[in-house]
């Protein structure tokens, strides 16, 4: 999707990309030309009244503020639709826990890899959703919703049976995995800043 750019504003850079496409990640396709829409025509806005630094750092901070509501209600229309099975519901219900530790993964990444703190600065960290048994007590509670439908455990004979089923679960292997990443990338940040040196 191009950016409508108004014809006032010609010297102010389009919105970010990377922004946008979240946005649109988080929005259901009849809706993302409207939405998306309007974040742009608020952006040029605020460009032509305050400059494109002022508007590129609101159009960010909206988008991350609107992603978790965004995914929820989308999240529920899918989850409350009768086309998707029981395990995708799981898997997507159970994204909602995994979203704290994927902005602070996020916003960590892009200070530390590229050197920008815009995501940082966007994002409160003092909210409750950022503490540690919140970020990981998500994570361990999407691990478990996960694993329920592609891992059984059966006892035969006196031996523990465990049968791995993978059909019509690559939603929940993905979210797995997703967050098995999301660990890794956290595990390694707290054994880097801990080290001594």
């Amino acid at each position: 999707m191009t950016p409508n750019r108004p014809n006032h504003v010609p010297n102010v850079p389009v919105p970010a990309t990377l922004a946008g496409k979240l946005l649109a990640f988080c929005l259901h396709q009849r809706d993302m030309e409207a939405v998306i829409g309007d974040f742009e025509q608020e952006y040029y806005r605020i460009a032509s009244e305050l400059g494109a630094r002022q508007a590129m750092r609101w159009y960010w901070l909206e988008v991350l503020r609107s992603m978790p509501a965004l995914l929820l209600l989308n999240s529920q229309k899918l989850i409350l639709s009768k086309t998707m099975n029981r395990n995708s519901k799981l898997a997507l219900s159970s994204s909602v826990f995994v979203l704290p530790a994927f902005l602070l993964v996020l916003g960590g990444v892009a200070q530390s890899g590229f050197g920008t703190t815009r995501i940082s600065d966007i994002l409160n960290y003092d909210l409750i959703v950022f503490r540690p048994i919140v970020i990981m007590g998500g994570l361990s509670l999407a691990v478990v919703l996960n694993l329920l439908p592609v891992v059984h455990l059966t006892y035969e004979d006196g031996v523990v049976v465990t049968t791995l089923t993978l059909k019509k679960r690559l939603l929940n292997l993905a979210l797995l995995g997703s967050i098995g990443g999301l660990s890794a990338i956290i595990f390694l940040y707290l054994i880097v800043e801990n080290l001594p040196i």
